[in-house]
């Protein structure tokens, strides 16, 4: 930095070149040494201006303090002589270019909605994947397995997805095709996932012999046979037609969260179990 040392009034006085910029500083004495700055701003030349320095001589009235000012006098602009400017007047010579400003805002802009109101169109034309029916939370029972063991289902819902499978006690875990179809093809089922839980009318004996007859079930198949009140799963789940007094069987998804469509009459069980169990034995959730 160029500086220029001067005693003037009170204080002294600096200007300089900082950067490519001008600087002024004063000060109230000998103890400032370097001064305090009071303007700093860009030097006419780097914007294509000739120029030449000039220097301003101000004394407030109402303040002691001797200051001192430098500016730039823009010489020529484009060939082009002008009047002496300062440094604060030097922006009118760019008054031209921000005429441009507003065209280019308002095109800026109008591309910007243009292409909102394409991105909307182009999200409306798209198949809804979302489902449109309702959810609940799916019941919580706790019923024993093949295994005599007490099983919860508060220790599967809201950490994985679920596959409750209504079967036929009568007639034995064994011999219902979907059961045996996500016993055939576990492992896909668990890439998948899921964990199956069949539940039917038939005890813990029963339900151990079944797989004992054919393979043993991966999965806990459960006794609905509850110790306070009879059939508390498929009470709560509407697999009890209590005008016939029988049970019903039925294939139910329960998301990640827990939660299981519904409708007027409550849980709903798959409406293509064959899809879904082709689904999960492929290693892939039914969407």
């Amino acid at each position: 930095m160029r500086s220029i040392k001067r005693g003037v009034g009170n204080g002294p006085w600096a200007v300089g070149e900082l950067d490519g910029g001008w600087l002024v500083a004063d000060g109230r004495g000998p103890e400032s040494a370097a001064g305090s700055p009071l303007a700093l701003g860009p030097r006419p030349s780097a914007l294509g201006l000739s120029s030449s320095l000039h220097v301003q001589h101000v004394s407030p009235a109402s303040s002691s303090r001797s200051q001192w000012k430098i500016g730039w006098s823009c010489v020529r602009i484009a060939n082009r002589p002008l009047c002496p400017l300062n440094c604060d007047s030097m922006t009118g010579a760019l008054r031209p270019y921000r005429i441009l400003v507003l065209p280019l805002a308002a095109v800026v802009i109008g591309g910007l909605v243009w292409l909102g109101e394409l991105n909307q169109a182009r999200l409306a034309s798209q198949p809804r994947t979302a489902s449109a029916h309702p959810r609940r939370l799916a019941p919580r029972v706790e019923l024993y397995d093949q295994s005599s063991q007490l099983v919860k289902f508060e220790r599967y819902l809201g950490r994985t997805r679920m596959v409750i499978v209504f079967f036929d006690g009568e007639k034995g875990a064994d011999a219902d095709p979907w059961l045996s179809q996500l016993r055939d093809h576990h492992a896909y089922v668990v890439a998948a996932g899921a964990q199956v839980i069949g539940i039917g009318m038939a005890t813990p004996y029963a339900n151990r012999q079944a797989g004992e007859r054919s393979t043993k079930f991966p999965f806990p198949i459960l006794s609905d046979i509850g110790r306070d009140r009879p059939a508390p799963a498929h009470t709560a789940w509407g697999r009890f037609d209590a005008d016939s007094g029988t049970f019903l069987t039925g294939l139910f998804l329960v998301d990640r969260s827990g939660m299981v469509e519904i409708d007027s009459r409550g849980y709903v069980p798959a409406r293509d179990p064959a899809a879904v169990v082709k689904s999960l034995c492929e290693g892939k959730w039914p969407e």
